[in-house]
């Protein structure tokens, strides 16, 4: 039974292909690849019940760039070079920034964000 339940509150992984990309109003920064901005991260977040409420921010060395909610994806054009991504939760849900270094050259490096039964999100690389 706790089994069931581990699987019904946690968020399902999401294919970018299966997600919406987030709208303009909701990516501030780096919504357009130009010039030396060759180079990318894609950050899905995973659907599912839990969190389903709330949006997640998604920062670059600190600065907001744009949130995802459920089912969506943003992708972030930059030049190439070592930056921080973080994903911080807002309104009502639980959970504190979590961050992840990376290193881009040329061409995409995808993230998601998942949220377990416990409430914890993920911030991990994927194939998806």
């Amino acid at each position: 039974m706790a089994s069931f339940f581990q699987v019904a509150c946690s968020t399902t992984p999401t294919k970018k292909s299966d997600a919406t990309r987030v709208s303009a109003e909701k990516q501030a920064l780096y919504r357009v690849k130009n010039g030396d901005r060759n180079a990318f991260i894609t950050v899905v977040r995973d659907r599912g019940f839990i969190g389903s409420a709330c949006d997640t921010d998604i920062l670059i060395d600190n600065t907001r760039v744009g949130q995802v909610g459920p089912g969506e994806y943003i992708e972030i054009f930059l030049s190439a070079g070592t930056y921080i991504l973080g994903a911080n939760p807002r309104g009502i849900c639980v959970g504190t920034l979590i961050e992840e270094q990376v290193n881009l050259k040329s061409g995409e490096v995808r993230f998601r964000i998942g949220i377990g039964a416990n409430g914890n999100m993920r911030l991990m690389r994927t194939a998806l």
